[in-house]
């Protein structure tokens, strides 16, 4: 329990207070105000002009939250002497097999790859402007 919070307790604290003041810039926002005086329900008004908005910037940096929860991952791997990549990777740095330390690095590259392309995703869900055709 407490080498995954120690993994995602930073991370998860910068984000909601980064989302929380996207959330109130979105709310004071002149077409918030216009859909409250056509009528808007206040659900609707939250999830579809002011949540959408608001998870766009959260989703620019999904990718960086992947890879420093791997980087972060191996740290707290050695600290608690959990075996894992991270433990693979700093015997293999300490024994100077590069080739282990090349396969490992190639699976987190691979891995923030995969993270780039899942944010592409959620751009093309969250603003529709930003679909190709």
């Amino acid at each position: 329990m407490l080498p995954s919070l120690a993994i995602a307790l930073p991370s998860v604290a910068g984000y909601v207070r980064y989302l929380r003041t996207s959330i109130q810039q979105e709310f004071s926002s002149q077409y918030v105000q216009f859909a409250k005086i056509k009528g808007c329900k206040n659900r609707r008004i939250t999830w579809r002009h002011v949540l959408k908005p608001a998870f766009f910037p959260i989703a620019t940096f999904l990718p960086l939250a992947v890879l420093a929860s791997m980087i972060g991952s191996i740290i707290i791997e050695t600290v608690f002497a959990i075996p894992g990549s991270g433990q693979i990777l700093i015997r293999a740095i300490q024994a100077k097999d590069y080739d282990v330390v090349m396969g490992v690095v190639l699976v987190l590259s691979f891995i923030t790859v995969i993270g780039f392309f899942i944010r592409d995703i959620l751009y093309t869900i969250l603003d529709p402007r930003t679909r190709i055709g």
